[in-house]
């Protein structure tokens, strides 16, 4: 008699969890961010989840979207991209809505030509690189915040003619990502006069590299444009000026200008010229500025210095944030898709992103340059 009672009770108890977990679940939204938390890449995968959990934090705290809370399912992909296919499995299993700013080459190779986001009804918001081979044709449910590899080679073409450059040596760490960029650029920039540019792909083996670059410090190159992971382009840029290149450098944003004066050493930083596809995380002009600058205070008061990294995280998580705002009906990875194509321009204090023409929702770039104290000035 006793035993059965006792069994009645933990079914009870059971039935009792499981209606509490659904009932959870049903008061929040659950966005994913998949990253290489270990691995090369570590320190820019911790950064942009920092971002994201300062703005989703202040959100929460003001009531979320609609009366319910916004979690972030972090997952490590360890830089490997059969592990990334493995934890976007999870992430899709834990009813993740949207992925944030998965980065990476093998991330963006898993998602489009392992077809993952063909099995998967997930919206991804934001993705790093932005190289061609993933916007063309690219994918309906992944949208682009950061401005193109191509149109931040076209502005650092632009600005290298601007102070007289005519012959440029581009180091491409794959070529197979990065070729279609430099000559679609190259092509865009006829127009501004006859700028030729030398390209190579830059070897992984570290003497190779050393000896590409005395090749180069030789030659007639005015300037060295490097594309690349972070590590390799600050690796590729510590060889140019141990070779002797003194000329103008040249790097993509995804390149922390902190890393580079690690690398390479802050003399052999100075003067580096970087892409930036965001506002000065550090600037103070911007009302995104300020929201973004209070939103890691409270969320990171450790910290007193921004990156990039971390305010892309903070804008792929607005971004989604602005989508599911304006979600109409049941919050799904369609819905959610849907809301962003509709919604048109969106201002997120004076950073402008509008995905109703297309999935590439800004065009920003600006230059920024390191100076002698190793700080970025744009």
């Amino acid at each position: 008699m006793f035993r059965h009672i006792r069994r009645v009770h933990s079914i009870l108890l059971l039935v009792v969890a499981m209606w509490l977990s659904l009932a959870a679940a049903a008061q929040s939204v659950t966005l994913a961010h998949i990253g290489p938390f270990t691995g090369p890449a570590a320190n820019d995968a911790r950064d942009l989840n920092a971002g994201m959990l300062a703005y989703l934090a202040e959100v929460n705290a003001k009531g979320g979207v609609g009366g319910r809370q916004l979690d972030l399912l972090t997952l490590d992909d360890r830089y490997d991209r059969a592990e990334f296919s493995k934890q976007f499995s999870q992430a899709q299993s834990r009813g993740a809505v949207a992925l944030l700013s998965p980065l990476g080459l093998n991330a963006l190779r898993a998602l489009l030509e392992d077809q993952l986001l063909e099995r998967s009804d997930m919206v991804v918001v934001n993705a790093l690189p932005g190289a061609t081979p993933f916007r063309s044709p690219g994918h309906p449910r992944l949208f682009h915040i950061r401005a193109s590899d191509r149109q931040q080679i076209e502005k650092i073409l632009v600005q290298a003619s601007v102070v007289g450059v005519r012959r440029m040596t581009v180091l491409v760490h794959d070529l197979r990502a990065g070729e279609a960029d430099v000559k679609g650029a190259q092509a865009a920039h006829a127009e501004l006069g006859a700028l030729v540019l030398q390209l190579h792909e830059a070897p992984d083996n570290a003497d190779s590299l050393a000896s590409l670059a005395r090749t180069i410090a030789a030659s007639d190159s005015q300037a060295v444009l490097v594309i690349g992971s972070p590590p390799r382009m600050a690796e590729s840029v510590a060889a140019l000026r141990k070779a002797g290149v003194r000329g103008h450098i040249y790097a993509l944003s995804y390149l922390p200008h902190g890393l580079l004066s690690t690398v390479a050493g802050q003399d052999a930083a100075r003067g580096v010229a970087i892409a930036q596809t965001y506002p000065n995380p550090m600037g103070s002009t911007m009302p995104l500025h300020r929201e973004f600058q209070t939103a890691m205070r409270q969320a990171h008061p450790k910290l007193t210095t921004y990156s990039g990294f971390h305010l892309e995280g903070y804008l792929s998580a607005r971004m989604a944030v602005e989508g599911l705002r304006r979600v109409q009906g049941a919050v799904r990875p369609q819905t959610l898709a849907e809301a962003l194509r509709r919604m048109g321009p969106v201002d997120m204090g004076g950073f402008r992103v509008n995905f109703s023409q297309s999935n590439a929702g800004s065009a920003f770039v600006e230059i920024g340059v390191i100076d002698a104290r190793g700080r970025l000035i744009y």
